[in-house]
């Protein structure tokens, strides 16, 4: 049934717009349903300065227990990735959807077209491996928000303001357990910790999938899959392996996250 659908004439102006549609929800849906709640602060720039000034006092504080206003950055941010989750799933299952299509048109393309509905079919299955790609960000960002939000404290400087907060933020962390209370630095150590396992969970599960997808491609000899999917063992193996060995150092992650003092 799922194949004759694929080979039908709307079937590939369907799954476009679907995906065209998709790849619009993923960038305006999150700041069209967090509007109430974000107003300036869905700014990735306003993020920052929001987030410096509440991170410095959570440091300093000793305390394990996120303040008001760093809980409601943490919150906004861990919703605002769950948005993107659920668009991500459904943008691999569009793309996939599309990559078969255009195989089967693949198929039954004569010579002289045949060439062009083969690279056609090689982008539709990047697109795939990059919207899996972009599943395992968000999902790794909705487990841990707080270590997504790291990487957008600005840039650090001299006297009072966000700058100087994010400043002390980097100096703290990069100082070690020795210059910020514990309880604080380890909270954000083990935030950090669960986002890299998150993420290495999720490529380890995307990298068995490519595997079994790479398997039957072979035996089908369908040599345009061979490739891509081969490309995916690769790239989301790396990941994972990588995502790993960040886990196990929590901390060296966590200074690479808010980079250098």
């Amino acid at each position: 049934m799922t194949s004759s659908l694929l080979r039908g004439r709307w079937a590939l102006p369907v799954l476009l717009t679907v995906a065209a549609v998709l790849v619009v929800a993923f960038v305006a849906g999150p700041r069209a349903l967090l509007s109430a709640r974000c107003v300036a602060a869905c700014d990735p720039h306003a993020l920052g300065a929001a987030l410096a000034p509440a991170l410095a006092d959570f440091l300093r504080s000793g305390d394990g227990a996120l303040p008001g206003a760093l809980g409601q950055l943490v919150d906004l941010w861990s919703w605002w990735h769950a948005t993107k989750v659920v668009v991500c799933a459904a943008l691999v299952a569009i793309t996939g959807l599309l990559g078969a299509a255009l195989r089967h048109r693949r198929s039954a393309a004569g010579r002289r077209t045949a060439v062009w509905w083969a690279v056609s079919e090689a982008v539709g299955l990047v697109a795939v491996v990059a919207a899996a790609g972009l599943l395992v960000l968000n999902v790794q960002a909705t487990a841990a928000p707080l270590a997504a939000l790291l990487p957008l404290l600005p840039e650090g400087a001299a006297g009072q303001g966000p700058g100087a907060a994010a400043a002390q933020v980097r100096a703290l962390v990069v100082a070690g357990p020795g210059a910020a209370p514990s309880a604080s630095l380890s909270v954000l150590v083990d935030e950090v910790a669960r986002y890299h396992w998150t993420g290495a969970c999720a490529a380890g599960a995307l990298t068995a999938a490519a595997a079994a997808v790479l398997v039957r491609a072979v035996r089908r000899r369908a040599l345009v899959l061979v490739v891509v999917a081969a490309l995916a063992v690769v790239v989301f193996g790396l990941v994972c392996a990588l995502s790993a060995a960040s886990a196990l150092q929590p901390l060296d992650a966590l200074r690479g996250l808010v980079g250098p003092g």
